[in-house]
């Protein structure tokens, strides 16, 4: 075993020891190929099966990339254009909108830029519903924003890019999906719920299991399929960012062209807050992992299903990426710690340079962050008091903001003389104000991750004409 499999393999079994609710793989792979696996802890309790290479885990959205694929291997047979209007391809298809509309596009649905809500809830809790169900669905509801404009996360979109797909070609969806994108790429994947797998891979299927470590079906297997429920394996997962890293060959076939490949890695939105928060371009985030070695952006995509998680990440600039994937409620945090685990210890391993914060604390010279602003964490009301300081009160949790010179203010908790700090305190937590299409919202940022948090509060308005007719109470 190599120094660096050695890192990898410590790494992997430090992040997810003594989890064993469900089961975990990990793939990490370079230019030629899968170079490092690990597994752990149980794929089916039951009958005693531990995860390996050819394990089957439900990867939820990670399908949107394959279905982006496929978009752009018609796009390459000039088959449509990404400004394609979706009623090219789907006439009847119409969305209420209760603003000025332009019609969506193609590029608006690989970007979740189409004003499409993200899902028919009703649909989750009735059973399956075929993928067509939802042109007519979509009739009855509203645009969530102007197509084209601000992200806005639809499971739909994709289900359109499915129908898409499906009305080009003339084939079912996962005929078109089997067809165009995974066996071109060697994939292994099955399309579907559970229930539906093939009787001859049933015993490679990483079962569903709750937090307590309960067998349970996952009910998001009833979702639409395109974008959603899929199944493959770490190593058919890893086949994709392969290609990527290859510049659109895989075992020395093009799969697509290199101009393609770059139209894809290109983030191509206007709004400089996007560009930190909804960073997703043509069916891939571009993000910046937590990570403690300086790199590049990063690319891929993460699915989520209740019981099932995984990410798909590499990093261009380093030629290298990686694939977790767990099978239990709540693995989602970890699935992603230990990502980023194994890109820090392969990058730690080569050398690459370690990240420094030249950020300090600002005292006068920054303005400081005040108003009430409603957010994930509560209502926070940020209030300056007589020494200059600003305080606020988290989650029963008395703090204070210290400015930083980057703009970013850190909490900091208040303890009285002679208490101990609070274990639950969010460390490392700051904030920041922004602007978002006319809003004043609230950023956070922690271990990395800069995210909308919240909202300015705002009293609900009179109705002065509800007032005029029926008088004041």
């Amino acid at each position: 075993m190599t120094d660096l499999n050695r890192a990898l393999e410590k790494a992997f079994r430090e992040t997810a020891k003594g989890k064993d609710k469900g089961g975990f793989a990990a793939a990490v792979f370079d230019r030629d190929g899968v170079f490092f696996t690990a597994f752990d802890d149980f794929s089916d309790k039951k009958n005693g099966t531990r995860p390996g290479p050819d394990s089957l885990f439900m990867i939820g959205s990670n399908t949107k990339v394959l279905d982006a694929l496929g978009i752009f291997r018609l796009y390459e047979e000039g088959k449509l254009s990404l400004t394609d209007p979706v009623t090219r391809f789907i006439p009847e298809f119409r969305v209420k909108s209760r603003t000025p509309m332009r019609e969506v596009t193609v590029a608006d649905l690989l970007m979740h830029r189409g004003g499409i809500r993200c899902d028919l809830y009703e649909y989750l809790v009735d059973g399956p519903h075929s993928l067509e169900d939802i042109v007519p669905a979509l009739a009855d509801t509203y645009t969530t924003r102007r197509p084209g404009t601000m992200f806005s996360y639809s499971n739909l979109g994709y289900g359109l890019i499915g129908i898409i797909e499906s009305r080009i070609t003339g084939k079912s969806y996962p005929e078109f999906l089997s067809e165009w994108v995974l066996e071109p790429l060697g994939m292994e994947a099955y399309l579907g719920p559970e229930k539906t797998l093939p009787e001859e891979v049933r015993d490679r299927v990483a079962r569903s299991y709750s937090k307590n470590g309960r067998r349970v079906y996952d009910p998001l297997g009833t979702l639409l399929p395109a974008g959603t429920c899929t199944y493959t394996t770490p190593m058919s997962l890893a086949r994709v960012g392969i290609m990527f890293l290859n510049n659109g060959t895989i075992d020395g076939k093009q799969f697509l062209r290199p101009e393609t490949v770059e139209l894809m890695e290109t983030l191509k939105i206007s709004d400089v807050l996007d560009e930190t928060i909804a960073c997703i371009g043509y069916g891939l985030y571009h993000h910046n992992l937590p990570l403690r070695y300086e790199t590049g952006r990063t690319l891929g995509h993460g699915g989520d299903t209740i019981y099932h998680h995984s990410t798909f990440d590499f990093l261009p600039q380093e030629k290298v990426g990686a694939v977790v994937m767990g099978n239990f409620d709540g693995a989602a945090p970890l699935v992603r710690q230990i990502s980023r685990e194994l890109f820090n210890a392969y990058l730690s391993e080569k050398g690459f340079p370690e990240k420094k914060d030249t950020a300090a604390p600002a005292e006068d010279r920054a303005e400081k962050l005040t108003g009430k602003y409603d957010t994930r964490f509560g209502q926070l009301d940020f209030a300056e008091s007589e020494d200059g300081t600003v305080h606020f009160t988290i989650k029963d949790m008395q703090a204070k903001l210290t400015p930083y010179d980057n703009g970013w203010s850190l909490c900091e908790e208040t303890v009285e003389e002679g208490k101990e700090p609070s274990e639950s305190f969010p460390a490392g937590l700051m904030f920041r104000p922004a602007k978002y299409f006319g809003y004043d919202i609230l950023l956070s940022r922690q271990n990395g991750i800069t995210q909308a948090a919240g909202i300015i509060h705002e009293e609900p308005g009179r109705n002065e004409a509800w007032e005029a007719a029926y008088g004041k109470y």
